[in-house]
């Protein structure tokens, strides 16, 4: 059959078309195969991302490589060049050696110590703000000449120094929960913690101090530099505002020998009313038996001290037997509030060398004897106080008895109308204390 000629040319320009559709999309392929081709060797030929070195020499300028990754060593930058830095660096660096890993250090100057930071990172790591650790933390004089040790922060006394450490304890375990299986053998590793280590770092509010072997899981902790600031040699103190000196009365209530149920309770009751603070000085067979009193005790926000476990005559005991009254009475008080007591007041007020120091606490007398545990009528008492008060007095009185409890309103009455303030025994001596030191009075310390 023939085609006609307008049917011929149709097919013609139906080819035509197809060619130009086919041609076109061969050619966009060849195209886009092309910009792939020059993008990849774009890729290829342009330089990577920054890695550690370079990111640490950029951000650092100032800082110098010192050891190569060719050595045995690996790379470090710190600055400056200075002994002392290099070989403490070195020193800390050969015992966290990981492969391909860089170090840093970075140091800032904080008062009259230059605080200095090691840093690890992956050499591959393009981002040295997320992926850089602290590997520790040392400090030195701000000339470089010395790295200081913790020893140096505090003050070369015995009395500064078993302050510091106690000061350690109480913060360990009231940051913590301390199991009772734990509880003897750490309070004394932080009691015998050496001083003579320097991976620590003091700023305006804490000390951070990275212990050298765990306690109890715990590799750092910081504490409050006000608790410790008094503890500090001058150099290192911060500059805390003294408070203005007035011509104030101030007193010191405490209560010996409890907790007792209905006493106690009757002294808290009345202590509430008339919003004042008291510190009671607890047995630890009491505060086993009373836990929630300790504990309302606390919460009222008294300040609690331990008065030995069953009121003994301490210089008739061992050091072994001294030790465990301590102990156990502690653990007592902090089992029932979650409580570290730093205050200790011996019974009788019985005390020698050998229980100053067995005692490892601030022990607390007194300078007025209310002798209520003779029982005496109100009015009896209240004479006692009245001719012995005088300003810093610490006035010794037992909860155990209900008399002190009927008493006490009077008590509180007379000395606010004699223009007496209420303070804890923290307070009366504006939270400076030491242990192996006796206080009878603000003013009367031995």
């Amino acid at each position: 059959m023939h085609r006609s000629r307008r049917q011929v040319r149709r097919q013609r320009q139906q080819n035509n078309r197809n060619f130009k559709k086919w041609g076109f999309i061969f050619f966009s392929i060849f195209i886009v195969l092309v910009l792939l081709v020059i993008a990849a060797i774009k890729i290829e030929s342009s330089p990577s991302e920054p890695k550690a070195d370079q990111l640490i020499e950029q951000t650092y300028p100032n800082l110098k490589k010192t050891m190569t990754s060719t050595s045995d060593e690996p790379t470090t930058y710190f600055s400056p060049e200075n002994e002392v830095i290099k070989n403490a660096v070195a020193k800390i660096i050969s015992q966290h050696q990981e492969a391909d890993t860089v170090y840093y250090l970075t140091s800032k100057d904080n008062r009259n110590i230059s605080v200095n930071t090691i840093y690890s990172v992956s050499k591959n790591s393009q981002n040295l703000t997320t992926d850089s650790k602290i590997v520790a933390q040392f400090n030195s004089t701000k000339d470089n000449t010395k790295i200081l040790k913790l020893s140096d922060l505090i003050q070369d006394d015995e009395k500064s120094q078993a302050a510091f450490r106690l000061a350690l304890t109480k913060h360990i375990f009231e940051s913590n929960t301390i199991t009772s299986e734990q509880f003897i053998s750490l309070k004394d590793q932080i009691q015998s913690l050496p001083l003579n280590i320097s991976d620590f770092s003091l700023n305006q509010s804490q000390l951070e101090l990275r212990l050298p072997n765990n306690i109890a899981s715990i590799t750092t902790i910081s504490i409050d530099i006000g608790m410790i600031n008094y503890l500090l040699n001058p150099n290192y103190q911060i500059l805390v505002k003294q408070p203005v000196q007035t011509q104030k009365k101030v007193i010191a209530l405490t209560f010996d020998d409890g907790p007792r149920a209905g006493s106690t309770d009757s002294i808290l009751n009345t202590l509430n009313q008339f919003d004042v603070k008291a510190t009671f000085f607890m047995l630890g067979q009491n505060a086993q038996h009373y836990p929630s009193l300790v504990n309302k005790v606390k919460e009222n926000g008294h300040a609690i001290g331990s008065h030995s476990f069953n009121h003994p005559m301490l210089t008739k005991l061992t050091t072994d037997d001294l030790n465990k009254q301590v102990s156990q009475t502690d653990q007592a008080i902090y089992e029932a509030a979650h409580i570290y007591p730093t205050l200790f007041r011996p019974p009788y007020g019985a005390r020698n060398q050998t229980v100053d120091q067995a005692i490892f606490k601030p022990l607390i007398e007194w300078n007025i004897d209310s002798e209520d545990w003779k029982k005496p009528s109100v009015s009896t008492l209240l004479k006692t106080i009245q001719q012995n008060v005088r300003s810093g007095s610490i006035l010794l009185m037992h909860d155990i008895h209900q008399t002190t409890a009927d008493a006490l309103p009077t008590i509180i009455n007379y000395l606010k109308n004699a223009g007496y303030e209420f303070v804890t025994i923290d307070q009366l001596y504006q939270h400076k204390l030491y242990p192996m030191t006796n206080y009878y009075s603000q003013h009367d310390t031995r």
